[in-house]
C-alpha cells in the first residue's frame, strides 16, 4: 500500500510541460556545449532534458528547462548532472532521477555548492542495493516549490549533505523518511504559504517559514537550530505532543501571536558545544515541559534566553550553565487536581549577565514538586531571585545569590532535604496552613545550610502534631544576619531535631545576630531539641526576642530538659524583652552563659504568663546579672553567678512555687519579689544553696 501511494504522488508530478521538445545528452561534458547534446543544440526553458546513462554534465553558467531526467536505458554506468558554484539550475517541471538497472551505478544530482529550482525532486526506487539514486548538496540549495519524493530505501535512495546546504520544501506531499539522510550542517526549510507536516528526520537546522501550521509528525532531534520566521506556526501536534531536543539555537522571528504551539510536548536544550541562544519576537517564549541537559561547559553559559519563558508543566536542569540575561524564567503547573509534576533541578546553575533576573515556581491545585539537588542559582554581581510557591519543596546543595522566598501548601510530609545550601541573598520560608511535615538539613549525611544575609521562618501549618524543622539533623548551620521565626497556628516550628538520623548525628546552629521569636498560634517554637543519642545545639551570638500576640498559647523553649540539649550565649549574647501578649511559657533548659552580659526578660502582659528556667535534666548557668518577671516563675537546678540577680512574681492570685535545687554563687545579691496577693514558696522541692547576700 506505501508502495502503491508512492507511485500515484510520482505519477501526479511526473509529466512535464505540454509541447516542450526533448533533448538528450550525447556524450559527457558542459551543459551550454552544443557538442553534449545529440544534435547539437543547447537546451533552453521549454525544454524537456534527459542525461543519458553513462553521461556527466556540467552546468557552468545558469540554465533552464522546463524538466530534467537523470538516467536512461541499460547501460551500466553511472549519470551524473553537477552545478558548478555560484550557478542557478531553473527548472520549471520537474527532476526525476531515474533508478538504475543493473550494475554498481550512481545516478546523482550533485548541486554541490549552486542552486536548483524545480517543481519536483523524485528518484525511483532501484530493485537492487547497488543501484542508487542520490541528491548532494554541499553548501549550496535545491528549492522544490510542490513536491519532494526520495525513493523508500535506505540504501539504494540518498539525500546527503556534506556542509551547510538548504533544501527548501514549499510542498506538502514529501517523501525522505525512509531514505538515507546524510545532515552535516544543513537546513531544511519548509515554507509553503500554507500548513505542511515536518517530515520526521534527524534535522541539523530546522526552519518553518511561510505561512499556517508546520505540523511535527514524529520525535525530532535538531543538532543545529529551530528557525520559525514569517507567519509561520510550528505545532507539536494535540494527538502525540511530540518533543523536540535541540542542540543549536531557538530563534523565533515569525509575527504570528503564536509561533509555537507546545501542546504538551516536551522540548530538552542539550547541546554539547557553543551557545545555544532563546530568541523570540514574543514577551515570553512558551512551553510545556522544558529540560535543559547542555553539556557544553562553557564557563559563561551554554545557554541564553534573550526573552521570558513561560513554562506550563515542567521545568528540570540536569546539566548546563543557563544565562536568563537580566530576563524571568515563569514555571507554574497546570495539572488539574489529583495530578502530580516533579520540576528537577539536580546540575549546572542558573545565572544572569543583567541585573533583574527572576526565577518562579508556582502550581495549580498544590500539584508541584520543586526538587533541588544541586543547580545553583545567580551569582554575587547578578542575584536572581528565586520564588518556589508549590506543594511539595524540596532543596538541598544550592547556592543562591538573590533573594528566596519559599512556601509549601500541600499535605505531604517532605523530611528528607539534606541541606548543604548557602543562601547569600535575604530568604523566607512559609509552611502553608495546609502543608504537611517540612525538613531542612535531614537524615543520616545531612550537610549544614549557610545563611549570609536575613533570614525569616514562618510557620502557618494549621494541624497539631505537624513540624517544620530546620537544620534537623546537621550540624554547622550558621545565620550570619538577623534572624526572625513565626508560629501562626497549631503546627511547631524546630531548631535541631531529636530523631531521624542514626544515633551520634549531631545538629547546631550558630545565630550570629538578632533572633525575633513570635507565637501566634497554639504550636510551639523549640531551640535545640535534641537527646542525648541525636544532640542538638543552638550558639546565640547577639540577641534574643521573645514576643507573642494576645490570642498565642503555644510555648518557646530555649533548650529542651534532655541531656543532648545545650544553649550557648557568647560574650556578646542577650536576651531582649518582647512583648508576651498571650498565654505563652517560656522554658529556658540547658542554657550556658559564658559572658557577664546581663540578661532580661519580662513576661508581665498577660495574667497566665510563665517562665521556667531549668530542670533536673536542663539545668542553667548564667554568669551575668539576670531579671525574670513573669505571674509564674520556677527556678530549678541553675546555677547563678552574676553580681545582681532579681525575680519578680507578678500579682499572683494563687500560690505559686520554685522548685529549687538553685545555686547562688558567693558575691551575688540576689532579690526575690512578690508583686502577687498569694504566696510564693522558694526551694519547694530542693534546697537552694544561697552563697551570696538575698
Amino acid at each position: 500500500m506505501k508502495q502503491l501511494k508512492q507511485l500515484c504522488l510520482i505519477l501526479l508530478v511526473f509529466a512535464g510541460p505540454v509541447g516542450a521538445a526533448p533533448i538528450v545528452s550525447g556524450n559527457s561534458g558542459n551543459w551550454n556545449n552544443p557538442a553534449t547534446w545529440v544534435g547539437a543544440v543547447v537546451p533552453v526553458a521549454g525544454d524537456q532534458v534527459t542525461i543519458a546513462n553513462g553521461h556527466s554534465v556540467t552546468i557552468t553558467s545558469n540554465a533552464a528547462c522546463a524538466a530534467i531526467t537523470i538516467g536512461n536505458g541499460l547501460l551500466d554506468q553511472n549519470t551524473v548532472i553537477s552545478i558548478s558554484a555560484g550557478i542557478t539550475l531553473t527548472v520549471t517541471g520537474n527532476i526525476t532521477i531515474m533508478a538504475p538497472l543493473s550494475g554498481i551505478i550512481d545516478n546523482l544530482l550533485d548541486i554541490n555548492d549552486g542552486t536548483a529550482r524545480c517543481s519536483s525532486l523524485i528518484t525511483n526506487n532501484s530493485t537492487g542495493n547497488s543501484q542508487r539514486c542520490i541528491v548532494s548538496i554541499n553548501t549550496g540549495t535545491l528549492s522544490c516549490s510542490s513536491s519532494f519524493l526520495i525513493g523508500s530505501n535506505i540504501t539504494r535512495n540518498k539525500l546527503i549533505f556534506t556542509a551547510n546546504g538548504l533544501l527548501q520544501l514549499a510542498g506538502n506531499s514529501n517523501m525522505l523518511a525512509d531514505a538515507q539522510f546524510t545532515a552535516a550542517t544543513s537546513t531544511i526549510e519548509y515554507n509553503r504559504s500554507s500548513g505542511q507536516v515536518i517530515l520526521p528526520l534527524s534535522y541539523y537546522t530546522l526552519r518553518c517559514s511561510g505561512n499556517g501550521n508546520k505540523t511535527l509528525s514524529a520525535n525530532t532531534t535538531l543538532f543545529g537550530d529551530l528557525q520559525i520566521a514569517g507567519t509561520a506556526q510550528l505545532d507539536a501536534t494535540a494527538a502525540n505532543n511530540y518533543s523536540i531536543h535541540i542542540a543549536g539555537s531557538w530563534n523565533v522571528t515569525s509575527t504570528s501571536t503564536d509561533p509555537f504551539i507546545e501542546r504538551k510536548s516536551t522540548v530538552t536544550f542539550n547541546g554539547t558545544n557553543g551557545l545555544q541562544v532563546l530568541s523570540t519576537t514574543l514577551t515570553q517564549e512558551p512551553f510545556y515541559t522544558l529540560i535543559i541537559n547542555n553539556t557544553a561547559g562553557n564557563a559563561v553559559a551554554g545557554i541564553q534566553f534573550n526573552k521570558n519563558c513561560y513554562v506550563s508543566e515542567a521545568y528540570n536542569h540536569l546539566n548546563g550553565k543557563l544565562n536568563l540575561n537580566g530576563n524571568k524564567l515563569t514555571v507554574v503547573s497546570s495539572n488539574i487536581a489529583g495530578g502530580f509534576v516533579t520540576c528537577a533541578l539536580s546540575g549546572g546553575s542558573i545565572v544572569s549577565s543583567l541585573a533583574g533576573a527572576q526565577i518562579y515556581f508556582g502550581d495549580n491545585y498544590d500539584s508541584a514538586y520543586v526538587n533541588i539537588t544541586g543547580t545553583n542559582i545567580g551569582n554575587s554581581s547578578f542575584p536572581v531571585s528565586l520564588t518556589i510557591n508549590t506543594g511539595r519543596i524540596n532543596i538541598e546543595n544550592l547556592t543562591l545569590y538573590g533573594a528566596g522566598n519559599f512556601t509549601k501548601t500541600l499535605l505531604y510530609d517532605d523530611v528528607s532535604a539534606k541541606g548543604g545550601n548557602k543562601y547569600h541573598g535575604a530568604v523566607t520560608f512559609n509552611a502553608g496552613a495546609t502543608s504537611g511535615n517540612w525538613y531542612t538539613g535531614a537524615g543520616n549525611g545531612a550537610l549544614a545550610d549557610s545563611f549570609f544575609a536575613k533570614a525569616d521562618f514562618f510557620n502557618y501549618i494549621n494541624t497539631a502534631g505537624k513540624k517544620f524543622i530546620v537544620g534537623a539533623n546537621s550540624a554547622g548551620n550558621y545565620y550570619a544576619d538577623s534572624v526572625s521565626i513565626t508560629n501562626r497556628h497549631a503546627g511547631s516550628f524546630y531548631i535541631g531535631n531529636s530523631s531521624g538520623a542514626a544515633n551520634g548525628t549531631l545538629s547546631s546552629h550558630y545565630f550570629n545576630k538578632i533572633v525575633d521569636v513570635t507565637v501566634a498560634g497554639s504550636g510551639d517554637i523549640v531551640f535545640a531539641e535534641g537527646q542525648s543519642l541525636l544532640p542538638s545545639s543552638v550558639t546565640f551570638n547577639k540577641a534574643l526576642r521573645l514576643s507573642s500576640t494576645a490570642v498565642s498559647t503555644g510555648s518557646v523553649y530555649v533548650g529542651k530538659n534532655a541531656s543532648g540539649s545545650s544553649i550557648t550565649l557568647t560574650g556578646t549574647a542577650q536576651f531582649v524583652t518582647g512583648y508576651i501578649y498571650g498565654a505563652t511559657t517560656v522554658y529556658f533548659y540547658n542554657v550556658t552563659q559564658n559572658g557577664a552580659l546581663a540578661q532580661t526578660f519580662i513576661n508581665a502582659a498577660t495574667a497566665n504568663s510563665k517562665i521556667i528556667i531549668g530542670h533536673m535534666s536542663g539545668p542553667c548557668t548564667w554568669n551575668g546579672p539576670v531579671t525574670f518577671y513573669a505571674t509564674v516563675l520556677d527556678l530549678a537546678y541553675s546555677n547563678f553567678n552574676g553580681s545582681t540577680n532579681t525575680f519578680t512574681l507578678k500579682s499572683a492570685a494563687v500560690s505559686e512555687s520554685c522548685t529549687g535545687g538553685n545555686t547562688f554563687a558567693a558575691g551575688t545579691l540576689n532579690f526575690f519579689n512578690n508583686n502577687g496577693t498569694a504566696d510564693w514558696y522558694l526551694a519547694s522541692s530542693t534546697a537552694d544553696d544561697y552563697n551570696g547576700d538575698i
